[in-house]
């Protein structure tokens, strides 16, 4: 049986460039750089939530207009379009102005689609043009 490949890890802990350490399929970073890649993620989520978008995604409009779409989606849309039917969890705003409810802006996706929209945004690497 031969053995399983191993990938550099994603993680840039205390040398501030790229890890040189090998893992195993499926781990993301390292144990030296998890700290380090808690305490991103803890800053991006602080910054996220200030802010004109994020006190609107607070209001009771947004959960009304979430709950709408949910109802009108239940099914996350880019699965449904690979024919796989998978329940909606998310509402996500495809052009990213979370305070733009029109209804051609919206999309339900489940969780692994949403979080495949926005990897990279905790690290300062941005997906979208």
């Amino acid at each position: 049986m031969a053995a399983s490949l191993r990938r550099p890890c994603k993680g840039h802990g205390p040398r501030y460039g790229r890890c040189p350490n090998l893992l195993p399929r499926g781990v993301a970073h390292c144990e030296e750089c998890a700290p380090y890649v808690k305490q991103e993620v803890r800053r991006y989520d602080r910054e996220r939530n200030q802010g004109e978008q994020r006190t609107f995604l607070n209001s009771a409009v947004w959960r009304k207009v979430r709950e709408m779409k949910r109802r009108r989606d239940p099914l996350c849309e880019r699965h449904l379009k690979q024919g796989v039917a998978v329940a909606a969890a998310l509402v996500h705003h495809i052009n990213r102005d979370e305070t733009d409810t029109y209804e051609g802006n919206l999309e339900s996706l489940c969780t692994e689609c949403h979080e495949e929209e926005h990897k990279g945004e905790r690290f300062g690497r941005t997906t979208h043009g």
